[in-house]
């Protein structure tokens, strides 16, 4: 008998057509899930199942009955190191059944068609240049996550499928050691079992975003001297169970309702930022001026991956931040002789996230 072993796991998304359905994904022939990261490790929870044990009087002192009442399924984590940006497809607004946020396309130098995704939320995009997109707020998109294991033969997989998952938060982090990551943590309505012959058709050959790809602007100008961020970007889903019975699906497959998560609703969306900055002289005045006056500014990182020969055939990855203010930024004056460098917390009233795609079209 073998042991399942991590070297050997798939997990795998794809896009819901109905929210926690499980309809769409494994049970119709031919359909797999689809590759979204570079991923080192995944948490997968339980469930996590209320039990309630009820004692009653004409008993002894042990629990009579035991009731189960209701399933939770959060803290799926993925350290996503991304490759294409697809993840932010489910971070803003936007319901299923929309199934392209694509701005503009526009030819490269070398002739290659480059597609601009714009990912933010629906207000921004009844106005201005994306006026032609029209979104269902404030909902977001859903997933089937995957996991999977073969046991005994390559055709025969133990998967666990996980419908009705949203983005609860993403943590965007890189430093002058690394790529960028994008540390998502979901929610889930249900989980299933599934015997299958699962598959995966990996990303071999797509870079990271490297740090040294990376520039960020602050109040317009380039700040040369950034050594790490991290940004936090959270819905705040609130997980709701209603009075009502299972429905949906089978029994085995895209349950809701019942024990089973009916409802997970997007709360305030809320932008977190921090960064260490080595202080100049030119840029010094400017951080404690920002952070005295309480004015709000507006901040961008750049990450740009040359997918061909030239400049204008590059993949981008922009995430811009908008009201953004200081809450913090000690600093003090270190014994090394050396630099200074300040550990700044911001927070921002909104953002969005803009994708040049130059290389493989969005998959998810």
């Amino acid at each position: 008998m073998g042991i399942f072993r991590s070297d050997e796991a798939i997990f795998a998304a794809k896009d819901e057509a109905v929210y926690a359905s499980g309809t769409i994904w494994p049970a119709i022939s031919g359909q797999t899930g689809t590759h979204i990261g570079i991923l080192p490790s995944v948490t997968i929870p339980g469930p996590d199942i209320d039990w309630e044990r009820y004692w009653t009087t004409g008993t002894d002192r042990e629990s009579a009955i035991q009731g189960e009442r209701r399933r939770s399924i959060e803290g799926i984590e993925a350290p996503i190191i991304l490759q294409k940006a697809e993840i932010f497809r489910y971070v803003f607004d936007g319901q299923n059944s929309h199934t392209s946020r694509s701005d503009s396309t526009n030819s490269s130098a070398s002739g290659t068609s480059n597609t601009t995704h714009s990912f933010r939320t629906a207000s921004d995009l009844t106005i201005g240049p994306n006026a032609s997109l029209t979104l269902d707020a404030p909902d977001l998109r859903s997933l089937t996550l995957q996991v999977s294991f073969p046991s005994g033969t390559s055709t025969s997989y133990w998967s666990r499928y996980y419908t009705g998952a949203k983005i609860d938060s993403i943590r965007l982090e890189a430093d002058s050691e690394s790529e960028l990551s994008a540390n998502v943590s979901f929610k889930a309505a249900s989980v299933f079992d599934y015997w299958d012959a699962a598959t995966i058709v990996p990303d071999r050959t797509t870079q990271p975003y490297l740090f040294h790809t990376a520039t960020f602007s602050y109040r317009g100008s380039t700040v040369a001297r950034v050594t790490e961020f991290e940004l936090t970007i959270n819905n705040n889903l609130k997980s709701n169970w209603y009075l009502t019975q299972q429905t949906g699906g089978t029994s085995t497959i895209g349950r809701a309702g019942g024990r089973y998560l009916y409802d997970l609703i997007p709360g305030k969306r809320e932008y977190e930022l921090r960064a260490k900055v080595v202080i100049d002289s030119e840029l010094n005045p400017s951080i404690w001026n920002s952070l005295l006056n309480g004015a709000e500014f507006s901040a961008n990182f750049l990450f740009e991956r040359t997918a061909g020969t030239t400049a204008s055939n590059a993949d981008r990855l922009q995430i811009f931040l908008e009201g953004v203010v200081f809450k913090k930024a000690p600093h003090s004056v270190p014994e090394d002789k050396a630099d200074i460098p300040v550990d700044i917390d911001a927070t921002a009233r909104k953002g969005y996230v803009v994708v040049v795609n130059a290389q493989a079209g969005m998959t998810l």
